[in-house]
């Protein structure tokens, strides 16, 4: 995510441009999000999150092969970040609802404060050293880093046994699609914590 904000800074010197790099992310992020979760309840987890992770390798080498270009080009950035924010919103919700398929019981509060421990500690110091390394040697290291880091997660995800979604749709059930994330919508509008 720096090394976006620092290309697209580099490319343009222009704060506005910078923050239209968010608002590019925003929309992918909210439709893709509420999909992503009927995604989660009708398909194999592991191989929703498998195939998300590796299209989020695929756009980080783009943006690598951009980013090495004589004269990088300012619109596949654009692109580029919405599609990965896309791939991402689709790809959470089949993470977060594997991992009580995955740990016992007696250790998913463990599990979760890992998890969010590791989160948190990642976007901290990964933020930091991104920044570091795109301002410095150039965005496009921050990319190659994020392939090989793409690269193993697929083969790591790869390891896991297969993480039905519900009866539905292991039964091959047509998905209800938008039907599903309306529902979805109006029971988070009934319960004001989850505004």
């Amino acid at each position: 995510e720096v090394a976006l904000l620092v290309q697209v800074k580099q490319l343009t010197g222009s704060a506005l441009a910078v923050g239209l790099l968010g608002a590019a992310e925003l929309v992918p992020l909210v439709l893709f999000g509420l999909y992503g979760g009927v995604l989660a309840d009708r398909f194999d987890r592991r191989q929703l999150a498998r195939w998300c992770e590796a299209g989020l390798g695929v756009f980080a080498v783009i943006l690598m092969v951009n980013a090495v270009l004589p004269h990088p080009a300012l619109w596949p950035v654009y692109l580029v970040a919405a599609l990965m924010m896309a791939l991402a919103a689709l790809q959470r919700p089949s993470l977060d609802a594997s991992v009580p398929r995955i740990v016992a019981q007696p250790r998913l509060t463990a599990a979760a404060a890992l998890l969010s421990l590791s989160g948190n500690a990642s976007l901290l110091l990964g933020s930091a050293l991104g920044g570091v390394l795109a301002a410095g040697a150039g965005p496009w290291t921050v990319y190659a880093a994020d392939t090989v880091s793409f690269a193993v997660s697929f083969g790591l995800l790869c390891l896991l046994r297969p993480l039905p979604g519900t009866a539905a749709g292991a039964a091959g059930e047509r998905p209800a699609g938008l039907r599903s994330v309306l529902t979805g919508l109006r029971y988070a509008r009934r319960r004001p914590e989850l505004v």
